[in-house]
């Protein structure tokens, strides 16, 4: 059961189990894998390292070729304000449920005026239906949140880190000071701190 659920949904759930199945009944808590904390705790890195950025948008259709596809569409000066490029992913999410898809720019009005009714396109994300279906979005008039999904743009970006992290490791003498253990804590701390300045231009994206 959702640990997010209240103690009246709770109670009523034990009690609709008791009258269908035989023997005691008891909710517990289950622990979270390691598995669930390890991404938990990537994603707050993420978040950390690139910086998080958060819009709400008015659910809508998008464009009648995007049916069946795993993308979402916005305007240009959303993308902005959200820090991300084309064929980046962001995270939907819809009360408790969340999905991550890639965006495409919602520029062309004609073509979403022939599957949606009249609206400013700066308040509204296309959503294909299998997408809304996921997310249980029945109402096309339903607000949902958008963040920008950090540890894909962090992956996108590690290929350009490579290098400063070495230059970083030769700098602190890693592989020809005598005193390894201590070029390898100096090298635990500088690294964390490269890639957070190095991450500055991908935090200044947002607008």
């Amino acid at each position: 059961m959702d640990k997010s659920a209240s103690y009246d949904k709770k109670s009523k759930a034990k009690k609709i189990i008791s009258k269908y199945c035989s023997g005691d009944i008891s909710i517990i808590p289950i622990p979270e894998s390691i598995y669930t904390k390890g991404k938990k705790l990537l994603r707050r890195l993420c978040d950390f390292y690139v910086g998080k950025s958060t819009l709400s948008l008015v659910c809508r259709r998008p464009y009648d070729i995007d049916e069946g596809l795993d993308i979402v569409r916005m305007t240009k000066s959303n993308m902005n304000l959200l820090g991300i490029d084309e064929m980046d992913k962001v995270i939907l999410q819809y009360k408790n449920r969340k999905i991550s898809c890639r965006v495409l720019e919602l520029g062309d009005e004609n073509a979403f005026s022939e599957t949606n009714l009249p609206i400013s396109l700066d308040l509204v994300v296309g959503v294909p239906a299998h997408i809304r279906k996921k997310l249980h979005v029945m109402d096309l008039s339903s607000s949902i949140k958008i963040d920008r999904d950090t540890t894909f743009i962090f992956r996108k970006s590690i290929n350009e880190q490579i290098v400063p992290i070495l230059l970083t490791l030769f700098s602190t003498n890693l592989f020809t000071d005598s005193s390894v253990i201590f070029s390898a804590l100096l090298s635990l701390i500088a690294i964390p701190v490269v890639l957070y300045f190095n991450l500055s231009s991908k935090r200044n994206m947002r607008t």
